[in-house]
Formats: C-alpha cells, sequence, structure tokens
C-alpha cells in the first residue's frame, strides 16, 4: 500500500487536484462530465484500491469539503432571484416543489418498505431530491440550447438544490432525535428541535447578510466586498458547526440576501466565487470519491439499485405533475422530468455531512452514515453519465438543440 509515503494534509490536497484535473479531462473528451472523473480517481487513491489517501489523511483534509460546500450553498441561494420569482416564478415555483417534493416522497417510501429504517429513509428521501446544476448546464451549453424547455430546466435547478437543503435540515434534525436513546420520543419535540435547528441557520443567514449588504452600500470598490464575502462564508460555516445548525442553510440564505439586496449583482458575486472555487471543487470531488469503500459499496447494492430507481421515477413523474399543475407548454410536461437526473454537488456533500454528523451518534450512526456515504457515491458515478445523455434526450426531443447557435 502507498500510504507508506506519509503523505500530509497539504500533500493531499496538491495531489487531489492535479490528478482530479487529470482524470477531469480524460472524461470530457470521452463525452462525460468531468466531475465523474474527479470522483472515480479518488476512488482510485482512496483505501478502497491504492490506499494513497488513508482514512486518517482524509479526516485531516475534512476542512476542503467544508469550504467547498459552503460555495456551493452560497451559489445556490444566489441563484435565486426573488423579483423573478415574484414576478413571473409561479409556475417554476410549482414544477422545483413537486419535483423535488415527490422525489423526496417516494424514496423515502421505498426505502423504509425495503429496508425499515425510519433514520436512513429520511436522510436519502432528504438527498435524493437534490439535482445537479453543474452537469444539466453543461450540457446546455454544449448543444447551444435554448427554448421554452431549456429555459425551465434552468430555472428549475437553481431552486431544486435549495428545497433539497430544507428538507435536508429537516430530515436530519429529526434522524438525530431517533438514533438517540430516549425513553420518551416525542412527536412534537421532534418536529420542535428541527424547527429550531432550521430557523438558527436562517438566522445567520439573514444577519450576516444584513451586516455585509451595508457594508457593500460604504464600500466604493468591488474587491473589497468580494473579500469581505469570502470571509464571512467561512465565518458562517464555522459558526453553524459550533452551535450544531446547518451551515449549508446558513449559507444558501446568505447568499439569497447579498444576491436580492447587494448594491453588487448576484451574477457578479457569483462568478468572482466561481473564478476561484475549480480548485477547491476538484480537491473535495477527489476526497469524496476517497471516501467510498468498494467493498461496502456491493453490500449495499440492493439499497443503491432501490435508491436509483426510486430517484429516477421520483424525479420524472414529480416534475412532469408539476409542469401539468402550472399549466406549462407541452414540451415542459413531457421532457421536464428527464432532465433533471444528474446528482453531484449538494448530494455529495450532503452524504459527507452525514458521515461527519453522524458518525459519533454511536453504532447506529455510524452504519447509517457508511450506508449513506457509499450509496450516495455509488450512485452518482451512474448519474453522471446517466443523467446528461438523458437532458441531451429531452432537448433533442424537444428541438431545442443548435450547436451552431450561440448563447
Amino acid at each position: 500500500m502507498l500510504n507508506i509515503l506519509n503523505l500530509n494534509a497539504l500533500e493531499v490536497v496538491g495531489l487531489a487536484t492535479i490528478f482530479g484535473y487529470l482524470a477531469g479531462k480524460i472524461c470530457m473528451k470521452l463525452k462525460i462530465p468531468a466531475v465523474a472523473g474527479y470522483v472515480i480517481i479518488g476512488v482510485a487513491l482512496g483505501p478502497s484500491l491504492l490506499n494513497v489517501f488513508s482514512e486518517k489523511l482524509l479526516f485531516e483534509v475534512s476542512i476542503i469539503s467544508d469550504l467547498a460546500l459552503a460555495i456551493i450553498a452560497f451559489i445556490v441561494g444566489a441563484e435565486i432571484k426573488l423579483y423573478e420569482l415574484y414576478t413571473s416564478g409561479k409556475k417554476i415555483l410549482i414544477v422545483a416543489l413537486f419535483e423535488s417534493l415527490i422525489t423526496f416522497i417516494l424514496v423515502f417510501t421505498c426505502i423504509l418498505l425495503f429496508f425499515k429504517n425510519l433514520p436512513l429513509a429520511l436522510i436519502l428521501g432528504a438527498i435524493g431530491s437534490a439535482t445537479a446544476p453543474a452537469a444539466t448546464v453543461m450540457v446546455i451549453r454544449e448543444l447551444r440550447a435554448t427554448g421554452p424547455l431549456t429555459k425551465m430546466i434552468l430555472a428549475v435547478v437553481a431552486l431544486d438544490d435549495a428545497f433539497a437543503l430544507m428538507f435536508y435540515s429537516l430530515a436530519a434534525s429529526i434522524a438525530k432525535v431517533l438514533l438517540v436513546p430516549s425513553t420518551n420520543i416525542n412527536f412534537l419535540k421532534v418536529i420542535f428541535i428541527a424547527s429550531r435547528e432550521i430557523a438558527f441557520s436562517l438566522l445567520i443567514g439573514l444577519i450576516a447578510g444584513y451586516i455585509i449588504v451595508n457594508i457593500s452600500r460604504k464600500s466604493v470598490q468591488s474587491e473589497n466586498v468580494y473579500i469581505i464575502n469570502f470571509g464571512t462564508l467561512l465565518f458562517i460555516t464555522g459558526l453553524a458547526n459550533t452551535l450544531g445548525v446547518s451551515p449549508l442553510l446558513a449559507n444558501m440564505t446568505y447568499g439569497v440576501i447579498l444576491a436580492n439586496f447587494s448594491k453588487l449583482s448576484g451574477k457578479k458575486l457569483i462568478d468572482f466565487v466561481q473564478r476561484i472555487s475549480p480548485p477547491i471543487f476538484i480537491a473535495f470531488f477527489v476526497t469524496a470519491g476517497a471516501h467510498l469503500k468498494l467493498s461496502v459499496l456491493f453490500s449495499l447494492w440492493a439499497v443503491v439499485l432501490v435508491f436509483l430507481v426510486s430517484r429516477m421515477l421520483g424525479k420524472i413523474s414529480g416534475a412532469s405533475l408539476g409542469a401539468k399543475i402550472a399549466d406549462t407548454e407541452p414540451i415542459i410536461k413531457k421532457y421536464i422530468g428527464f432532465s433533471l437526473l444528474s446528482q453531484i454537488g449538494v448530494a455529495v456533500g450532503l452524504a459527507l455531512i452525514v458521515a461527519k454528523d453522524f458518525g459519533n451518534l454511536g453504532v447506529q450512526g455510524k452504519v447509517l452514515s457508511a450506508i449513506v456515504i457509499n450509496v450516495l457515491l455509488g450512485s452518482t458515478i451512474i448519474t453522471e453519465i446517466v443523467g446528461p445523455i438523458m437532458t441531451k434526450y429531452s432537448l433533442a426531443k424537444a428541438g431545442e438543440t443548435n450547436k451552431n447557435r450561440r448563447i
């Protein structure tokens, strides 16, 4: 085993970034999303195969996960334009809500029915509702697609992960209470604890957003606001972790406030964060992939299969039902669900959060976290190949692709 190299944390991050970048380039040449390459090379370098990145080293670089997740949550929030939702976003809200909610319900029901594990059903249901904006947007840009279906896809994926974060915050709070030994588990108490965690997460984001919005109004140089904004992301994450609330929900709320009330446009804020984030994301997905244990994954094939099938059915049926209720164009009703199957980013991030938050809740917590991270990483490799293919199929069937058109 190559762990005799005695790597330190910085060397792990450096190697993860370099090898991840190279693997991503190879995947892109094969018309596979680069993110799939990051995860696959992570599996190869992790304990399951070469063991270059041992479990001890992966724990030492967990701050990369915290940083990447803070950025992902911020971007999700910054993509939400309150004015657009108020003026013309009713249809988008309905489609995104039904697509996310029905996926959550279907995955939750199937996992509970087949495996009789309520905490696991709650967590996988919540995480399964997330979609991968990056892979979906990449396909749209590659095909230079435009039209009603394309616009709806872009709008829905911006809201989809926001719903997933809220579902997860509620589901995780309930699951934690269920896993902690107690003789008197009260449903109202569970809901109160979950609601309190969500409320504190939102409050942190709102207060931070209010402060930075006022700073941005007084600052002449946008660079100063960008620097303060990035530092605030780190502080929010650390504070949320200290208080035991959701850093993802807090950072998403912070992103919503800044994008809608700061003098700097949401697009500029996102562009700045995205310019500095590629190496962080590559290292994050590679080290996330290294957490996958092939021996455990193979023993969980039934859970992976049930999760994949129920999630895909939930996405397709939920989005189609939402489109019908919202009375969208026929082409959207028919193909929107097939365009939302990709899964990575928030989903993988949430899986790592489960590993951190539930790993210290006794034997049941450790088992739950091991199942979740292996099921999510294993299924992600599949959805990152199938998802873009189905998105291309939908856009082609809708007649919205034109590689000669610029968007």
